[in-house]
């Protein structure tokens, strides 16, 4: 039975999960707690991407929020929050009180060793949901055998972020869901390191290690996808590929494309979906910008799709902050561009893109039968 559960912090980053909530089968969420200044305590959920209301309201009071559930579930957040002054104690305090553990952020061994054995002396249980360092540890014992290139034979989908916070966590589900209900078996790799939460694969942890050589980890993510494939026997793939595409200024780099490039190198995509933030943009803009990410990471573009999420950088900043800004759905103005050969669409329109993503599949199966 799933278990009531309050998630800890909420903001932006965790409402996809509550949005397809129907895939999570471990965890019941009853309370959210989120960090007062970050404008969403004390309002309805779906507030934090300006989207239709979940009927949750929003709390900063952890403590009497812990009475409603028994697990308490620590996950990332866009906004910062210190691990060793916020995250690490309330765990530890949510011990106390006798509540189970689910963990998605990233922890030291040190640190889940800790956790793990005062969680085992009150008698709840610990789960860490991030799977990075299981990867890296099976991706060592493979490369004790020679290993090559795989060549996958089920269609694969992948969805690109130009930049992060484009919603291209909430994409990947929203095009799983959508594939299912038209009858399609699909296996997913995310683009977070908890994709079993939701029922699919995360993006494996040895793509950000140290431990490999660019060569061995475009090899492993070729093993990787060939063994999903395999295991699962899916009518499509779906692979959401971490990070951006593009640096957004001179200190937010998006490691320069380097995961995409190595993913795609991998396993090339059948058709591609890159989100991105709204902009009042111009014809001329995506017809430089297809071609050049064509070219880069050696893939087709079905479409651009617009966020509902604009930023108020001028160009000049040099500071790690990437200044975001949430508009309303409704008010975001139609992109009448005619003269470009790429799709361009709006995230909440995003179902006319995945039909013609079903048609491209399906014209490409036919080329190959011919």
């Amino acid at each position: 039975m799933a278990q009531k559960t309050l998630v800890y912090p909420f903001d932006r980053q965790f409402l996809p999960i509550l949005r397809y909530a129907d895939k999570v089968k471990q965890f019941d969420f009853t309370a959210l707690v989120s960090l007062s200044g970050w404008g969403v305590c004390g309002l309805d959920a779906g507030v934090a991407d300006k989207g239709s209301p979940l009927g949750m309201i929003v709390t900063n009071d952890f403590e009497k929020a812990l009475e409603q559930c028994e697990t308490v579930l620590f996950t990332q957040s866009d906004n910062h929050v210190s691990k060793d002054e916020c995250l690490i104690p309330r765990m530890h305090l949510a011990i106390e009180r006798k509540k189970n553990i689910a963990c998605t952020i990233d922890l030291t061994e040190t640190e889940r060793d800790t956790l793990a054995q005062k969680c085992s002396e009150y008698g709840v249980t610990f789960q860490y949901l991030n799977k990075n360092i299981d990867h890296v540890q099976t991706a060592k014992q493979a490369l004790r055998n020679e290993i090559i290139a795989q060549d996958i034979h089920a269609p694969v989908i992948m969805v690109f972020g130009l930049i992060e916070q484009v919603s291209k966590f909430e994409t990947q589900l929203a095009l799983e869901d959508f594939l299912a209900t038209q009858g399609y078996k699909v296996s997913l790799v995310t683009s977070r390191g908890y994709g079993e939460l939701v029922g699919g694969n995360a993006v494996p942890g040895f793509m950000f290690s140290k431990d490999f050589t660019e060569e061995e980890k475009i090899l492993l993510f070729s093993n990787y996808v060939k063994y999903i494939e395999v295991t699962e026997s899916p009518d499509v793939i779906i692979i959401g590929v971490p990070g951006g595409l593009l640096p957004a200024t001179s200190r937010i780099t998006n490691r320069f494309g380097i995961t995409a490039f190595e993913m795609t190198q991998g396993i090339v995509p059948d058709a591609s979906i890159i989100c991105t933030l709204y902009n009042e943009y111009s014809e001329e803009y995506f017809n430089k910008l297809t071609p050049l990410l064509e070219s880069r990471f050696n893939i087709d573009i079905s479409s651009f799709l617009l966020d509902n999420i604009t930023t108020t950088l001028s160009g000049y900043e040099q500071d790690d902050h990437f200044p975001l800004l949430m508009l309303d759905p409704e008010v975001l103005s139609p992109q009448s561009l005619t003269n470009i050969t790429t799709l361009v669409e709006f995230r909440q329109n995003r179902e006319h893109l995945f039909m013609k993503i079903i048609d491209q599949l399906a014209a490409n199966a036919e080329i190959e039968v011919c």
